[in-house]
């Protein structure tokens, strides 16, 4: 009997021993394969791991759609109405709305006991953005601007703001489509005639892009008047270079989208991007500057 059980007890150990080996084996066969698979990975350049990150290089390809700006209605030709006389203003003659003929006296300023001074139309129009009224100095119409402007009514064009990158992928002479809350239901046509070359304002788009006025001539204004809002549905079929990362290796703080760059020594550098839209299998279509088929930047593998 004492024979017997030392024999169950060796069984039992070399069945223990045994066990413990076919673990190490499995475990030792997906470590290896794991490592070939990432060296493979790595040594393609493709895909690197590094914590909760994972590095790619970006794909280039190209990209085109249908871009929308907002803007407004407004007349063809504004002109302001200023003067260099002295003295005060005495008498306005005009109001809001009116239309003036070219020579139309508008206002009249005297300076002391000095007759006064006629300011006229130099173009005939409709007066806009009345600012001058009886009483006040020269040095008060010289800090408000022009006392007023004029404006042809007869010809109505929009105004339409764009992001600078969209702005430089427009050609004049292409034509949009426009459409307005003023007029539901209708859509109107017109052709790009030109840009500004300066920003149109301080504002800027979520990304922090400037944005540059853009002007379209109607092929028929309809019922569309000065001031009524629209918004252009602008094609634009070539981006130029654009790159196609994975959604996760894209992030956007407070409405501005980054990238993170992974440089040769290591180090990763911020980048600002421009996010064009969303491919079909997910990935993000991006512009940058600083960007190239060679760029290698990160993803976050948490997300």
């Amino acid at each position: 009997m004492f024979f017997q059980s030392k024999k169950n007890a060796d069984t039992r150990q070399e069945m223990k021993l045994r066990t413990a080996a076919y673990a190490l084996i499995i475990i030792a066969a997906v470590v290896l394969g794991s490592g070939i698979f990432m060296f493979a990975a790595h040594e393609s350049g493709l895909l690197k791991t590094t914590g909760a990150y994972t590095t790619t290089r970006l794909t280039p390809g190209s990209y085109s759609n249908t871009v929308e700006c907002a803007g407004s209605v407004m007349p063809i030709r504004v002109t302001d109405v200023s003067t260099k006389t002295k003295g005060a203003v005495v008498a306005v003659y005009v109001k809001d709305g009116q239309y003036v003929k070219q020579g139309t006296v508008l206002f009249e300023m005297q300076d002391g006991t000095d007759e006064p001074q006629a300011i006229t139309a130099s173009v005939s129009g409709t007066v806009t953005n009345l600012k001058v009224t009886a009483g006040m100095t020269s040095d008060q119409l010289a800090q408000s601007g022009p006392a007023m402007q004029i404006a042809d009514m007869n010809v109505l064009i929009g105004v339409v703001q764009a992001p600078e990158y969209v702005s430089v992928l427009l050609e004049a002479g292409q034509y949009v489509s426009i459409t307005s809350t003023a007029t539901p239901g209708v859509c109107y046509q017109g052709m790009l005639t030109g840009f500004s070359k300066n920003p149109s304002s301080s504002s800027l788009t979520s990304s922090g892009q400037a944005l540059y006025d853009a002007s379209i001539m109607f092929d028929d204004s309809g019922k569309l008047e000065v001031g009524d809002p629209i918004v252009a549905q602008m094609r634009i079929d070539d981006y130029g270079q654009v790159f196609y990362v994975p959604a996760n290796a894209v992030r956007e703080v407070d409405g501005v989208a980054y990238v993170d760059i992974v440089r040769a020594d290591g180090t990763i550098e911020q980048h600002q991007i421009e996010l064009l839209g969303t491919s079909e299998d997910g990935s993000k279509i991006v512009k940058g500057n600083m960007l190239t088929s060679e760029t290698t930047i990160r993803a976050d593998l948490s997300e």
